[in-house]
């Protein structure tokens, strides 16, 4: 019950500085509960985002954002969702509201690390072409800041999916961003270019990343079972 009415008070288009303390209530109440919760929560928010034609710009930022704090935290357990989740993130990216632009990437930057590598390549294939058409050339400062971070998030996780030259690509869009009028974008694509170039110059960890999240993952399955 209460996490019903968190959501509801989320869809209904509060603030942002509610939606952000709904949320987080939102992720310790899972916490204290059972794991059926978690797939449960994420699965009605996802489908409440699909499923909504032109919701109020306010609550559909609300939804996103209790997604991204439900990845967050429980990321590695709601892996099969990420590509549900990249094509959501593609619908809220058409808005012209920016801040629901911005929640949508802060949403992809919290599946993106809380998946930490462990979903399909499809998925994340998407993720970074959503990033790349718009995201990074938004007209608005903070959704390229958050495209940025995405990119950075990208490069933590080691780059799942992507190969030489969707590396190639991210590290000019980010010397591109360099020259950036806004300080606060500057800074966000100098952060993900020097993840990207670690990335780049050490190819190994890339690979040794997805063995390590793949036998994170399959640790996961054993215990639950």
């Amino acid at each position: 019950k209460c996490e019903d009415a968190l959501q509801s008070l989320l869809v209904f288009g509060a603030c942002r500085p509610v939606r952000r303390l709904a949320s987080s209530a939102m992720g310790r109440i899972i916490q204290k509960g059972d794991a059926i919760s978690v797939y449960s929560r994420a699965s009605t928010l996802q489908g409440w985002l699909v499923d909504v034609k032109r919701a109020d710009p306010m609550a559909c930022a609300g939804a996103a954002q209790c997604l991204g704090e439900i990845y967050h935290l429980f990321g590695r357990k709601i892996t099969a969702g990420l590509i549900e989740t990249s094509n959501i993130v593609g619908k809220l990216m058409k808005y012209h509201e920016d801040f629901v632009r911005q929640d949508a990437l802060l949403l992809l930057e919290n599946a993106l690390e809380g998946s930490g590598g462990g979903g399909s390549g499809a998925a994340y294939l998407e993720a970074f072409r959503i990033i790349m058409r718009g995201g990074i050339s938004d007209k608005s400062y903070i959704v390229r800041v958050a495209a940025a971070r995405c990119l950075k998030a990208f490069a933590n996780i080691g780059g799942p999916g992507l190969g030489m030259a969707e590396l190639d690509t991210s590290m000019s869009c980010c010397v591109k961003g360099l020259e950036d009028n806004v300080s606060a974008v500057r800074d966000s694509f100098a952060e993900a270019l020097g993840a990207i170039l670690a990335l780049a110059v050490n190819p190994d960890a890339q690979e040794e990343k997805s063995k390590m999240l793949l036998q994170r993952n399959l640790m996961m399955v054993y215990r639950s079972i």
